[in-house]
């Protein structure tokens, strides 16, 4: 397989791989799309390309749930407004 093959080959499997991750987070809000996709170990640039987020976006995210984790907040679900819930009493 020479390098032309090799990039064809990447760029088919980074789409496959954004699709199947876009199909199982997609019905969620988006803290909690941050939320999977951090815990599953991808990089703030990653995420940001597959929800069409910049990094900084993603950044400002990531901090709101590492506040509502040291709170014991815990993230509204069913909430339309991607917020975190902080009433979690």
């Amino acid at each position: 397989m020479d390098e032309k093959q090799f990039t064809a080959l990447m760029r088919r499997f980074d789409i496959l791989t954004k699709l199947l991750v876009y199909s199982i987070i997609k019905d969620n809000p988006v803290i909690i799309q941050v939320d999977i996709l951090t815990k599953i170990g991808l990089k703030t640039s990653e995420i940001a390309d597959i929800l069409g987020k910049t990094e900084n976006q993603i950044y400002v995210t990531q901090n709101k749930l590492r506040k509502a984790n040291k709170k014991g907040a815990l993230i509204g679900k069913n909430s339309s407004e991607n917020e975190v819930n902080t009433n979690a009493e």
